[in-house]
């Protein structure tokens, strides 16, 4: 889903809204997200080669290769966020967090 605002155009991901999985059901497949301040920290069982972070509202404020197994998320305000990641397997797996 595509829309415009103030002559921005802005992508929706919509399939993150059913994708999505709380922090418990991700744990139970290997990965866990840990917020340390402006940093978020992903551990994984398998290696996460990219990750996107959306806000709830499904618009996609970043993306970036991983590649040390953090990010800097000093840009994004206080709130609810949604990270999907993608595996070296070539699985995606989307998790809530809260900064």
């Amino acid at each position: 889903y595509t829309y415009s605002k103030k002559n921005k155009v802005h992508q929706i991901d919509l399939s993150l809204l059913e994708a999505s999985i709380d922090a418990v059901s991700a744990e139970n497949m290997g990965v866990t997200l840990i917020v340390a301040g402006d940093i978020l920290k992903v551990n994984a069982q398998t290696p996460v080669t990219n990750i996107e972070v959306y806000n709830v509202g499904g618009i996609k404020l970043l993306s970036q290769p991983m590649t040390d197994g953090t990010i800097d998320i000093s840009d994004l305000l206080q709130g609810t966020y949604i990270a999907r990641l993608q595996t070296a397997d070539g699985r995606s797996l989307s998790v809530k967090f809260n900064k």
